[in-house]
């Protein structure tokens, strides 16, 4: 029964999802106004790129390569084609959840509901089943961590060079793991010998010669691109509004009342946990702080003022209804509690071993990937929220299960306005 239950978690979230694009409306939705039709255009020979695109069209690419194998031209099969993308995401999603245990023996069937929890919350099953580009680049990231976290350097390299070409903000996230594999090549170099600093780091730039001489080629192709298209975002009409700058600060914020939200049997398991399990007085009182730091920043800095957040057009967006709260004082309040909540959570938070150490690293990460957008999609959490989610160590089978109840739940909810309201995340 342990051997199939790997297969059955697989063919148990194939099936939600493939429920879940039967009931979608059989139209664009969203993003898929530029993301289809140019799909549609590679599949029929035309290879002009549509200005408001913003990422590289490699997805665009692979699923036109589908039509064109099938020889139609159906919404369904594009949805589809990002599913299959999906069922690779699960799959790496499991193995690096094993695979960061490290020595330890890997809770398996733990790991599968931890990875049913993810691909069935809303957050993430809406775009396991649109033409986004989201879900193939988050399927080549899991594959480049396992990469790292099971030592297997060409797949790194493939599957990390692969989340860039599919979007390419994600250049952050493969440096993050880069530094992890070079922070693990350290670590085992410290412990076979004792060197010192100098001589252990000249030990691992030359065993790590070629991952560092193929990711520089690569960084320099990424500037290359960008330079040639006059900016980090593909498309022309896209350029102006995707910019570096420090206008994600809100992102931060909501980063973490979602989190709250979508994980909420999670964040109170963590928190109640934790707090039964408190016996050191300074590391309360650092949590204390830490509450009382997100509490004060977000009462200066989240603030949801943007267009993309309060234009009418908007207000379709389940996400926009959400921040509208923000101008009440008791959604105000509400807002607050949920991002200490999530900052809480992320805070008590056990990783696993192979990660554990890097917890820190991990979260100036995310922070970083997020500063330069604005507060306008919280897609932008899901590379961080689907690292977390498979480094995390799990909770007692109740705590995990009723994740899993709230992750399903919500989804359904989610699918009913969709469909009956037509609202959108």
């Amino acid at each position: 029964m342990t051997a199939r239950r790997p297969a059955l978690s697989l063919l148990a979230f194939a099936v939600i999802a493939v429920s879940f694009l039967y009931w979608l409306p059989n139209r664009m939705l969203a993003d898929e106004y530029v993301h289809w039709p140019q799909a549609l255009r590679f599949a029929q020979g035309d290879w002009r790129i549509d200005p408001w695109l913003s990422t590289w069209p490699t997805m665009n690419l692979v699923v036109s390569i589908v039509l064109r194998l099938f020889h139609s031209e159906q919404l369904w099969l594009g949805r589809m084609t990002i599913v299959a993308f999906a069922l690779l995401a699960f799959t790496g999603f499991v193995r690096l959840a094993n695979a960061v245990q490290g020595s330890t023996r890997p809770d398996k069937a733990a790991h599968q509901t931890m990875a049913l929890q993810w691909f069935a919350s809303p957050l993430m099953l809406l775009v396991c089943t649109v033409v986004y580009t989201d879900v193939p680049a988050l399927a080549a990231l899991i594959w480049a961590a396992v990469g790292v976290a099971q030592r297997r350097r060409g797949l790194f390299l493939v599957a990390g060079i692969a989340t860039v070409m599919f979007r390419q903000t994600h250049l952050l996230w493969f440096a993050t793991l880069l530094a992890w594999h070079l922070a693990l090549a350290w670590r085992t170099q410290s412990a076979e010998s004792e060197r010192s600093a100098g001589a252990t780091l000249a030990a691992v730039v030359s065993e790590e010669r070629w991952i560092l001489a193929v990711s520089a080629i690569a960084g320099m192709g990424w500037l290359a691109v960008v330079a040639t298209t006059g900016g980090i975002a593909f498309g022309a009409n896209t350029q102006p509004a995707h910019h570096m700058s420090l206008g994600g600060v809100p992102n931060e914020f909501f980063a973490m009342a979602v989190w709250a939200t979508a994980f909420a049997p999670l964040t109170l398991g963590t928190l109640v946990v934790r707090s039964l399990n408190q016996t050191n007085r300074r590391d309360a009182l650092t949590a204390a702080s830490v509450a009382l730091a997100v509490i004060v920043l977000a009462t200066f800095f989240f603030e949801a003022r943007l267009p993309g957040n309060t234009h009418p057009s908007t207000m379709m967006l389940i996400r926009n209804q959400a921040l509208q709260t923000l101008n009440d004082p008791m959604g105000r309040g509400l807002m607050l509690a949920l991002c200490t909540a999530g900052a809480m959570a992320w805070w008590h938070m056990n990783f696993a071993p192979l990660m554990q150490p890097f917890k820190g690293w991990f979260f100036v990460a995310g922070a970083l990937y997020l500063l330069p957008f604005a507060l306008i999609e919280q897609r932008y959490y899901l590379p961080m929220f689907t690292l977390l989610a498979a480094f995390r160590v799990p909770l007692k089978a109740r705590w995990e299960w009723a994740q899993l109840a709230w992750s399903l739940a919500l989804s359904a909810v989610l699918l009913y306005h969709v469909v009956n309201k037509g609202r959108f995340l």
